[in-house]
């Protein structure tokens, strides 16, 4: 089974920078765990004969060709899913009261727990178990993110991953509202920096990501 990054990207239409640096894009979950090239070289071999009229005693010639195939461009990390400018940015919540430091450090401590995970099983399964029930079921439910087949793998050891070093540079602006809540969450990966306001359901006695 090949699991599209967009299956995510469609869960956590707010968490910035997630798998910019794991996935280029249009790859699979797959070839970027693997980390399988996806170019070949082709060796073709041809017999030719030339027109003028020879000897007997000439043999024909076997000529071995390369052909490399057109490098395909690299993909922008900006391009990824989950940083497309057609995805609406939700607005803060409104009214409600400053986050105290307890919501404030759960909140925090949810938004930065998507990159203290170590593998890259962990990370995909990380968005829809720390998402509201209503964006799951949306999106088909927890069985569109069986990962049964998907080869896994340290994040360190992903050489796309470990350079762009993704991280929480900051959560502010933390604003509380009942069972609703939202931040604005600047990330940082492969040197680019993205703020978004992201916004939190207070489900099953937890904050988790909500539209």
């Amino acid at each position: 089974m090949t699991v599209k990054k967009t299956l995510v990207a469609a869960l956590a239409l707010t968490v910035p920078l997630t798998f910019a640096a794991a996935c280029g894009s249009g790859e699979t979950v797959e070839s970027t765990a693997t980390g399988v090239p996806t170019q070949s070289t082709v060796t073709s071999t041809r017999t030719s004969e030339s027109t003028t009229p020879t000897s007997s005693s000439e043999e024909p010639t076997t000529e071995e060709s390369t052909v490399e195939p057109t490098p395909e461009p690299e993909a922008a990390p900006a391009a990824d899913p989950l940083l497309d400018t057609n995805i609406p940015e939700p607005e803060p919540v409104q009214g409600g009261h400053t986050a105290n430091a307890a919501e404030q450090a759960e909140i925090e401590h949810l938004v930065r727990g998507i990159y203290e995970v170590e593998t890259f099983h962990q990370m995909l399964r990380y968005i829809p178990e720390n998402t509201c029930h209503e964006a799951v079921a949306a999106q088909g439910g927890a069985q569109a993110m069986d990962l049964n087949g998907v080869p896994d793998s340290r994040l360190a050891d992903m050489p796309q991953y470990a350079t762009a070093n993704p991280h929480i540079q900051s959560v502010t602006d933390v604003r509380v509202d009942g069972n609703r809540a939202s931040a604005v969450v600047t990330a940082v990966s492969a040197g680019q920096t993205e703020t978004r306001t992201q916004r939190y359901l207070h489900e099953d006695g937890r904050w988790k990501f909500c539209t």
